[in-house]
């Protein structure tokens, strides 16, 4: 299953690489990727038990991670797409 016909914009992303001496997050260089942006407004529990609200449901090819940025937001939540053999086509990341 290839996905890349449905994923007709762009999204800025920035991989985040680590924390710097003032324990602020650190991020790589902004990519463009493929990908599908779906306005998505649900309530999450995170795991120290604080609800927050996301915004943008965004589905890619590439492997986004938590604290991640996708056009600026901050990806609270990604869970892996998997087509009928069990295997990972995409992503879809939840951002605030």
């Amino acid at each position: 299953m290839n996905l890349s016909p449905l994923l007709r914009q762009t999204v800025a992303w920035a991989q985040k690489t680590g924390a710097d001496s003032r324990s602020d997050p650190t991020f790589a260089a902004v990519v463009n990727l493929q990908a599908r942006v779906v306005p998505k407004y649900r309530d999450i529990i995170t795991v120290d038990g604080t609800t927050v609200t996301t915004s943008q449901q965004v589905t890619t090819i590439a492997p986004v991670s938590v604290d991640d940025h996708l056009n600026g937001r901050q990806v609270i939540q990604v869970d892996g797409i998997v087509d009928y053999t069990g295997t990972i086509v995409g992503y879809r990341s939840l951002t605030r």
